[in-house]
């Protein structure tokens, strides 16, 4: 908000606040986007690799991927 303000005089207190608001919005959801791409690839990773262990173990594991989430 202060980097806004010191560039324009003419701009109201209350349009900075909703410029600093969308801007941290916007911050916030590509986070979380973020977050949930690496949650996504992990999870494909451990089911892969639960199924392979499948595979190759005589006794399956008894630990499910998804009943975590």
């Amino acid at each position: 908000m202060r980097t806004i303000t010191a560039d324009s005089d003419t701009v109201s207190t209350g349009k900075i606040a909703v410029l600093a608001a969308l801007h941290i919005t916007d911050e916030f959801f590509k986070a979380r986007d973020k977050t949930e791409e690496k949650l996504s690839s992990l999870i494909k990773k451990m089911e892969s690799t639960l199924k392979k262990t499948e595979k190759t173990s005589p006794t399956p594991p008894c630990v499910s991927v998804k009943a975590h989430m």
